[in-house]
């Protein structure tokens, strides 16, 4: 029940910065979606691999944070586009710039 909370919660998230940057929302809501359950089930397989059966727990631990390192990755990679106001700002300067003629 927390993971869906945490999901919910990091999509919303994901969405207002995917906002923010003029990009789809659901596109990036979807991409961490489907990155956070593909993380988790590597990060669980490795941490059984790493840990053993009798660890369970601490495999899926290690899969939890497989997870949120995929949120960090695809909000890091999220942050470096630029904001949508850069892009309004940049063309007001282009369209103002003084022009010899």
């Amino acid at each position: 029940m927390l993971e869906i909370i945490l999901i919910i919660y990091y999509s919303k998230k994901i969405g207002a910065l995917a906002l923010d940057k003029g990009e789809s929302k659901g596109k990036w809501v979807t991409i961490m979606i489907i990155s956070w359950f593909l993380a988790e089930i590597l990060g669980a397989v490795v941490g059984l691999m790493l840990l053993g059966q009798q660890n369970i727990y601490l495999a899926l631990l290690v899969g939890y944070g497989f997870a949120f390192g995929s949120y960090y990755l695809i909000r890091n990679a999220l942050s470096k586009k630029p904001d949508i106001a850069g892009y309004d700002q940049m063309i007001d300067e282009i369209g103002s710039g003084d022009q010899e003629q």
